[in-house]
């Protein structure tokens, strides 16, 4: 297996790390800094990855074809120096142009196998520009509750359910070896857009296709949440295992405890202790937790008080933290103790994070404990504790997306900077 000692893989808007040698936010900083990349570039790339080119002119066109303004995904590999100071050594490209699809994107998701170390990446394929905007802004004008249905179609596209168009969700493999890309895994229909979570697990990879049920008809008149989540055919997102000989993909048997009421699979992580596989979904009414343990799936959590259960993060053994979140109730951050009685338990911290949405990284860091959270409005948060159990420890990294030190060092502010 090769290892990156000092080298990071920009998968915009994410970055995956294999040894954390470098530290990811000083990394982007330097970079952009040295000029290798825009902070235009960075602070644009979340919102562009969903949405192409923002202009006013077309974003709200009725899109029968064409894809202007989508270029897929761009892969860049990041090489720096001996000493691993920071200082970009080399950069590589390695994917431009969404693997021969415009509409994959960004990646969703990335591991490396636990025993060939190759490299795989799931892409997230959905192009908001073809889909018939106006439409869906009749539909929810036309529901039995226009509020509700509002925040129903923004959750839906927040977590990649069929709202925009797409051709299908895929996994790609990269061969350090041989250098090459081949796609490992195409979604068995449009509807399921993307994998958006895939962890290693007994020595192969689990990996998470969202779906959610299939997104409103453009022939309905109106926004129907109850055909929407009730109709008993709706598919929700499925669990898929790659073989031993990384050839194929077998889809899990859920016995339907996931349902067809969710969206999305929003986190995974695997208990050292336990050997345990947690998923967190999204969904509508209720959001769930779940385990694998290699042959069973179970429902451990359900709450019909957040929208999904979106990070998840081991912080001592057995001992794993939840971040949720919610577009009305905010977030929180959920304690299963697999050394006590396995309980659920809120420990949020009692520091105030005005309009913050949801948890969306949870990372330890040098002695400390990092938490980043997605605020719409005034810019993303990032909260830091030495204890995490202790809920009047929290101090502020950040309140604003680092706006202020982003003017300090461009001499301008660009984007809102909402994602951590």
């Amino acid at each position: 297996m090769k290892k990156w000692v000092c080298a990071i893989t920009l998968l915009a808007p994410l970055i995956a790390m294999g040894e954390k040698s470098v530290d990811e936010r000083d990394a982007i900083r330097r970079l952009i800094l040295s000029g290798e990349i825009s902070m235009d570039t960075i602070s644009a790339i979340a919102l562009q990855g969903l949405f192409g080119n923002m202009s006013d002119e077309f974003i709200f066109e009725e899109r029968r074809e064409g894809n202007r303004g989508a270029t897929g995904l761009k892969v860049m590999q990041l090489e720096f120096d001996e000493s691993c100071s920071g200082e970009v050594a080399n950069v590589t490209v390695l994917e431009d142009g969404g693997f021969g699809d415009v509409n994959n994107r960004y990646a969703w998701s990335t591991t490396t196998h636990p025993v060939s170390g190759n490299l795989y990446m799931g892409t997230l394929n959905s192009n908001f520009l073809v889909t018939r905007i106006p439409s869906y802004v009749r539909q929810i004008g036309l529901s039995e509750d226009p509020i509700l249905s509002s925040e129903d179609a923004f959750s839906r596209l927040l977590s990649g359910s069929p709202v925009s168009y797409s051709t299908g969700g895929e996994i790609w493999k990269y061969n350090f070896t041989t250098k090459t890309w081949a796609q490992s895994f195409k979604a068995p229909s449009s509807n399921f857009v993307g994998a958006r979570k895939m962890v290693q697990y007994q020595d192969t990879i689990i990996a998470a296709l969202s779906n959610g049920p299939n997104g409103p008809s453009r022939r309905t008149l109106r926004y129907d949440i109850e055909e929407l989540y009730l109709n008993p055919e709706n598919e929700g997102p499925k669990l898929y295992k790659l073989s031993e000989d990384e050839t194929s993909w077998e889809e899990l048997d859920d016995g339907g405890l996931i349902g067809g009421t969710q969206r999305s699979i929003r986190s995974m992580c695997v208990s050292s202790v336990t050997n345990k596989l947690y998923f967190g979904t999204e969904g509508y009414g209720v959001a769930k937790l779940l385990t694998y343990d290699g042959s069973d799936i179970e429902v451990i959590f359900e709450s019909t008080e957040i929208l999904a259960l979106a990070e998840c993060h081991e912080y001592e053994p057995g001992k794993l933290l939840f971040g949720s979140w919610d577009l009305i109730l905010g977030w929180d951050l959920l304690l299963l103790d697999e050394t006590s009685d396995f309980s659920i338990t809120s420990i949020r911290p009692n520091i105030t994070t005005t309009d913050a949405t949801g948890i969306m990284e949870m990372r330890s860091f040098n002695g400390w404990f990092y938490t980043g959270i997605l605020n719409y409005q005034g810019g993303f948060a990032i909260i830091r504790t030495q204890d995490i159990l202790d809920i009047n420890s929290w101090e502020f990294v950040t309140l604003d997306g680092f706006k202020e030190e982003q003017k300090e060092q461009t001499g301008s502010i660009s984007g809102r900077n909402v994602y951590p």
